[in-house]
């Protein structure tokens, strides 16, 4: 459900939930979103804007929070662009480390209020806040967006001092994990080295299989290792790939010759356009470069 906030007339996003104890969906969006996690650009939690009690239903409430689109929507166009998005689903996971998640592509969003700058619907994503026309865009590239971590309604915290947990896992949405499968179901098992499973099949399904040139991520997160582990070695990949690719549009397994050729016609022009304003190949959140058109 949309609504807007009578401040500063800002589109925001209202999610009913009934607290209840086996989740803190509430506590853990509050804690991400007090300081000093507030104010940490490291932080890729969605924030709550407010917490709204529901009069005369106990234990009911309405979280606030910002309009958000899907991450892959606009498509993510250039192999820069897909290495922003890996560095901060990654650094997610870094901030987040003590808390188990579900971190799938579905519950990984993307603040796009500077992608949009007439905004677009928050049912028909495709139009305008108006419903008038096509919601109008910049890249990825030009307008760097911020990707967020919803949905905490099966995390758990955990606490450090005592060790790596065990826990019995906790079905998600991605449900190909082997921990998951039978009677693995029901043994106790590190609840991050499953996080470290989805978030690999996650790459595996949304770029490695069905686009072109990501062979570069394939070893990445096989034999599940700890997240920092991950951002080390990616750290190391991004080092090695050269500036030509990754101003290299993304081409999908299933594109046809004819759609092929229009986005590389497109392509060629947007990479002069870049050249020209000298726009960083590897767009980083909370840089912007202006122009006086989207797309």
């Amino acid at each position: 459900m949309d609504a807007t906030r009578m401040s500063d007339g800002e589109t925001v996003t209202l999610k009913r939930i009934v607290k209840y104890k086996e989740s803190d969906e509430v506590g853990i969006g509050k804690f991400f979103s007090s300081e000093p996690l507030a104010s940490d650009p490291k932080n890729h939690c969605v924030p709550l804007l407010y917490v709204l009690e529901v009069p005369e239903y106990e234990g009911m409430v309405l979280l606030v929070m910002p309009i958000l689109r899907p991450f892959n929507d606009p498509k993510i166009w250039t192999f820069g662009e897909a290495v922003e998005f890996f560095r901060q689903v990654f650094e997610i996971m870094q901030v987040i480390k003590h808390m188990s998640s579900d971190c799938t592509g579905r519950n990984i969003m993307m603040d796009a209020r500077k992608l949009f700058p007439n905004g677009f619907h928050p049912v028909n994503i495709d139009i305008d806040y108006k419903r008038d026309r096509y919601a109008r865009h910049w890249t990825r590239t030009e307008r760097p967006p911020k990707y967020l971590l919803i949905d905490f309604g099966l995390s758990r915290f955990y606490d450090p001092k005592h060790g790596p947990p065990l826990d019995l896992p906790v079905r998600g949405i991605d449900r190909t994990a082997p921990e998951v499968q039978g009677d693995k179901y029901n043994e106790l098992s590190n609840p991050f080295a499953t996080d470290i499973y989805y978030l690999g099949n996650m790459i595996k399904m949304e770029f490695v299989d069905v686009r072109f040139g990501f062979d570069f991520m394939v070893p990445l997160p096989s034999k599940r290792p700890s997240i920092d582990e991950v951002m080390t070695r990616f750290e190391t990949i991004y080092r090695s790939l050269s500036f030509k690719l990754l101003r290299t549009r993304i081409v999908g397994r299933k594109e046809d010759e004819g759609t092929s050729a229009l986005y590389d016609f497109l392509h060629f022009f947007r990479r002069m356009r870049y050249a020209f304003m000298r726009i960083p190949p590897v767009p980083r959140a909370g840089v912007a470069f202006y122009h006086t058109e989207a797309c």
